[in-house]
């Protein structure tokens, strides 16, 4: 998820775009060790420019910067409609949970 004018992404997201963003790490929560088992396993290092301990303002961080953020769809499909952002797909397999 991103802000609706990023300037560097569109309507989807490479992977090469995808490590060189600048993210925001969400540090609790099945979906945060379900991630970043899945990129540990996938050797992909992110850019962490800011860590916060769960969804409190990230709408909102989000609207004002060109920070990205990778939460679980549902989870960012009602963030982004509450704070006018934009849900894309990412670039690697991250399992669902319920």
């Amino acid at each position: 998820m991103t802000n609706k004018d990023h300037p560097r992404i569109g309507k989807s997201i490479t992977l090469k775009q995808y490590k060189e963003e600048a993210h925001v790490l969400i540090a609790a929560g099945t979906g945060a060790v379900l991630q970043s088992e899945a990129l540990k396993r996938q050797r992909i290092n992110r850019r962490v420019l800011l860590e916060l301990p769960g969804f409190l303002g990230l709408p909102s961080i989000l609207a004002n910067t060109d920070l990205i953020v990778t939460l679980p769809r549902q989870i960012g499909e009602t963030l982004a409609r509450l704070g006018g952002l934009k849900v894309i797909n990412c670039p690697i397999s991250i399992p669902s949970f319920k």
